[in-house]
């Protein structure tokens, strides 16, 4: 193995005397779902699923998802808002929370755009 190998064994032994089977577990556990959890993340796929680890001709690990993650999904799914832009007029904007600022990308000049960022009045939540 290589040197970190060992330098990671030798301190983990030296965690397992200080602390404790139970708490060094506790710990390894953290670091090692938080890993998973990171690259799941890093690759853009949703964190908030179970996840199943293929051990192949070892045990199979499962990382389930986390305690009221439904909810916190549900509630945080984008909205359809309609409102109105003093310059754009009736706008549509889809997002979590209730917008404040129109996002209608406009021309300023032939290659080159930015959002309008007129405050909207008239807001409301459409409903499916």
């Amino acid at each position: 193995m290589s040197k970190a190998h060992d330098d990671f064994a030798a301190a983990f032994d030296r965690l397992l005397d200080q602390v404790g089977i139970a708490d060094a577990m506790s710990i390894a556990t953290t670091i090692f779902v938080s890993l998973v959890v990171g690259y799941i993340a890093h690759k853009g796929e949703d964190t908030n699923k179970e996840i199943k680890i293929d051990g192949g001709e070892q045990r199979d690990i499962t990382i389930h998802a986390p305690k009221g993650a439904h909810e916190r999904r549900c509630d945080t799914s984008p909205v359809k808002w309609r409102a109105h832009c003093p310059n754009c007029g009736q706008v549509e904007i889809i997002q979590k929370t209730q917008p404040k600022s129109c996002k209608t990308v406009i021309r300023v000049g032939i290659a080159s755009t930015r959002r309008c960022g007129m405050p909207l009045g008239q807001q409301r939540k459409v409903v499916a």
